[in-house]
């Protein structure tokens, strides 16, 4: 995503590929390691909602100095996590949408754009504040973002595979499948409606929904090949 890409584009030049690598094999355990503690918690038979098995594990392991120095990793990471986002959305917002669209591609000095981006970080960072007041269990938001990132990955995998995917079609099949992934899956999963259709159906909806309308536009009216040079050329710069 777009916090790894600012993360390469600042790298040393040449380091790009260790630095890919590194960090993907690095967070490998991360996911293995959460695994293996839910497996823990069925074999030790624990009574608690499936987003506390984790603390629950490390409490009765560990002890309570195990939970204190879990409680720092976590808040740790969340910070990490929470300041990469917020700085890749205040980029996309002001490279993709303010400066094309509201500034109409008019020429902003770096001083500019640094405040307009500080902006969108405040707006975004109480925007969050706000949302944690609901206290939605961490089990549910990985349900709901996994949802949510059905409907860009679709899109995604076939530009890569496709010369001739339709681009408005891939667009459509993004904006539709995520509304489709919130009023099948993340509205209904924390109880603001009732189900239409059982949760996991509500995944697959999605799914069908994001792959099948770029692949139908696709086939109806596919994109000529995409020409670097001339999209690249000093004619067209």
């Amino acid at each position: 995503d777009q916090s790894v890409w600012q993360r390469i584009y600042a790298s040393k030049k040449g380091t790009e590929t260790k630095l890919v690598l590194g960090t993907t094999f690095a967070w490998l355990p991360i996911p293995a390691v959460a695994g293996l503690m839910g497996m823990v918690g069925l074999a030790h038979g624990l009574d608690v909602n499936p987003s506390e098995v984790f603390p629950a594990i490390v409490g009765e392991l560990l002890g309570t100095w195990g939970v204190y120095a879990m409680a720092i990793i976590m808040i740790a990471t969340i910070l990490s996590t929470t300041d990469s986002c917020l700085n890749a959305l205040s980029t996309l917002i002001v490279k993709d949408i303010y400066i094309p669209y509201i500034k109409k591609n008019a020429v902003m000095n770096s001083k500019q754009e640094l405040k307009i981006a500080r902006f969108v970080v405040i707006i975004s960072g109480l925007a969050i504040a706000i949302f944690s007041l609901a206290q939605f269990s961490i089990l549910y938001l990985n349900y709901a973002v996994g949802a949510l990132t059905l409907a860009i990955t679709w899109p995604f995998v076939l530009s890569v595979f496709m010369k001739k995917l339709n681009k408005n079609a891939a667009y459509w099949g993004l904006v539709v499948g995520t509304i489709s992934g919130l009023f099948f899956a993340v509205i209904p999963g924390a109880g603001l409606m009732e189900p239409i259709v059982p949760l996991w159906v509500g995944y697959l909806i999605s799914h069908a929904i994001s792959a099948g309308i770029p692949l139908i536009g696709t086939l109806f009216a596919p994109d000529r090949d995409f020409e670097f040079e001339k999209a690249f050329g000093q004619e067209a710069i």
